[in-house]
């Protein structure tokens, strides 16, 4: 696919390109889950797989899944809840502040401002 796209544009352009694709292959179902996620572990502690190849033998986009991770651990430290399971993060004071901003900014713009563009 890759290659194909960028045959294309070069011919159409002229010019060379590098493209970086990521192909996740879908999840196939575990028999058991248990030992599965266990034998998992095993592999990313003694090296002989990253994090990101198991995330992808599961099914998922990594960056992705990273990011999602982040979002949820923010949540969940936001609210105050504590898992025995994972860390909290807690959110950064000035970032919740730019959020908020940038959401006041959206919300106290005027949509006529946009179609003048």
């Amino acid at each position: 696919m890759e290659r194909l796209f960028r045959e294309d544009y070069e011919l159409t352009t002229g010019e060379d390109v590098r493209v970086q694709t990521t192909i996740v292959p879908p999840a196939r179902a575990q028999i058991d889950p248990q030992k599965e996620t266990a034998a998992q572990i095993a592999r990313m502690q003694s090296g002989l797989t990253s994090w990101s190849d198991e995330v992808l033998a599961s099914g998922k986009d990594p960056a992705e899944h990273l990011e999602q991770i982040i979002a949820e651990r923010k949540a969940i430290g936001n609210a105050k809840i504590a898992f025995s399971s994972s860390p909290v993060i807690e959110a950064d004071p000035e970032e919740e502040a730019e959020e908020q901003a940038e959401k006041d900014a959206d919300a106290n713009r005027d949509p006529a401002e946009d179609d003048e563009a």
